[in-house]
Parts: structure tokens; C-alpha cells; sequence
């Protein structure tokens, strides 16, 4: 909350392993169970199929999460019975489709 994403990033190491212990690195190369991979696999949505409505927003320019995944997110959840759209906001990058999506947002939960 502190610190600007552009110091956080300078003081990141340019290889990621760096961040780990040799301990978790090992079990991670030999393919064994860790911490992390258990947290990431409990929070992953990609069997998740959404009861409430929702809708995916996403602009089509952006670079921090490919513009192919919503649209297929949304179908694999409507493929599960989801009830769930996506919506492009247009030619935006991650930050500029968050800003855009707004009016979007708010319309849709007043229809609601």
C-alpha cells in the first residue's frame, strides 16, 4: 500500500526463482506438492461455473491478460450451465479497460 508499482518492480529480481527457497524450488522441480501450487489450485475458478449473473470486461488491446480469455472463460462456464456474457469495452489496454468498464458496470447493475 506503500510503495509505487514502479519501485516494486525495480526491487524485484529479474529471475523469479530468486524469490523462493531451495526447499520449495526442489519440490517444485520434481513436481511434488507445494504450498503454493496447493493455494493457487484451491482458488482456481476454471471449473466454476457462476449461479448469480456475471459479467467479464476486458479490453481488447490489453497486454497483462490476454483478450482471448474472457470470451473463453464465459464459455467454458456457460458450458457448464454458468450464467454468464463477457463485454468488450474497445480497444483499451488492462489499466484503460478498468476505467472504461465503469459505465458499463453501473448500467448493467441498475438493470439488475
Amino acid at each position: 500500500g506503500e510503495h509505487q508499482p514502479e519501485a516494486i518492480e525495480a526491487a524485484l529480481p529479474k529471475n523469479a526463482r530468486e524469490l523462493f527457497t531451495k526447499e520449495f524450488l526442489d519440490a517444485y522441480d520434481a513436481k511434488q506438492p507445494t504450498w503454493l501450487l496447493t493455494a493457487i489450485a484451491e482458488n482456481d475458478v476454471e471449473p466454476w461455473a457462476c449461479k448469480a449473473p456475471m459479467r467479464l470486461y476486458y479490453g481488447a488491446k490489453d497486454m497483462d491478460v490476454s483478450p482471448a480469455e474472457e470470451p473463453a472463460m464465459v464459455a467454458k462456464m456457460t458450458g457448464r450451465g454458468g450464467n454468464a456474457s463477457v463485454v468488450c469495452v474497445g480497444e483499451y489496454d488492462h489499466n484503460g479497460s478498468v476505467f472504461h468498464a465503469i459505465p458499463f458496470i453501473r448500467r448493467w447493475f441498475d438493470e439488475l
